[in-house]
């Protein structure tokens, strides 16, 4: 009886290690900051671990989909970069001088250059069905509506070992999100030691109030993605720190020190006794 518990327990536990996820779940916390704070702002916001994929996500009102602004610049540089993997080919001077503008800098015409240059909405809107997102690209690439999840999906390409894109590409776009413009250092990296981010922002045209969208996109620490879409906010600033406050509130949930598992045989042995 004592052989048979003991391999019973020893599979039960590493079926459970096994599907352990490595991220805690911020929603709560994310809950008492938007109750703590005076605000008429929708947001969406989304964690994806990298090891596992799995996923939390918060709205704060049925609005499932915020426009994406510059964060979709991410979406570009993927797109274009396989685009020059499956032709063989390498970014020109030009290219890099546009991705360099785009990224780092957030420059909208080093952006319309390189849209462009993939086939417009048809090089988006082929870019995200071949990684199975779902986004219909809107006339003007900014105002693309989407979810925090999806974007984390996006920026999971950058790590995903099943992506489309290779290493070299890999390590070229997380270059550039690496060192981001210290002016548009800000959001997800709010709290975070390593980041690699893209952050957004625009007025809101389809409100006709002057309200502004301000969105934040990153990949922390190699460990999990973290993007934190929001729209109604009052001004720029207002928004940048709204969505500071819940990008650090997650970043510390997940920097929480971790207690050190007990082994397998330890827990056996304890039940045994």
């Amino acid at each position: 009886m004592r052989k048979i518990l003991i391999i019973f327990l020893a599979n039960s536990f590493i079926v459970t290690s096994a599907n352990a996820s490595s991220i805690q779940n911020p929603t709560t916390s994310w809950k008492k900051i938007i109750k703590k704070t005076d605000t008429d702002a929708t947001v969406i916001a989304s964690i994806r671990d990298l090891s596992t994929g799995k996923t939390y996500t918060y709205r704060n009102s049925q609005t499932k989909k915020i426009m994406m602004a510059s964060t979709i610049k991410v979406s570009i540089l993927e797109a274009l970069m396989i685009q020059k993997q499956n032709a063989g080919e390498l970014l020109t001077a030009d290219e890099k001088g546009n991705a360099t503008q785009m990224i780092i800098n957030s420059d909208n015409d080093a952006a319309t250059v390189l849209w462009t240059e993939i086939g417009g909405d048809d090089g988006l809107n082929n870019f995200w069905q071949s990684i199975g997102v779902k986004i219909t690209q809107a006339t003007y690439f900014g105002e693309t509506m989407a979810t925090a999840s999806q974007q984390n999906k996006i920026l999971d390409q950058l790590y995903n070992t099943k992506s489309l894109l290779n290493t070299t590409s890999k390590a070229y776009i997380l270059s550039l999100m690496s060192h981001i413009s210290e002016t548009q250092d800000w959001g997800v990296s709010t709290g975070a030691k390593d980041v690699a981010l893209k952050n957004g922002w625009m007025t809101d045209y389809n409100a006709n109030n002057g309200t502004w969208i301000v969105n934040s996109s990153g990949i922390i620490d190699d460990k999990y993605i973290l993007t934190i879409y929001t729209t109604g906010n009052s001004d720029y600033q207002t928004g940048v720190t709204l969505v500071n406050k819940l990008s650090k509130a997650a970043n510390k949930q997940q920097n929480k020190k971790a207690t050190t598992p007990t082994s397998i045989w330890d827990r056996i042995k304890a039940l045994l006794v």
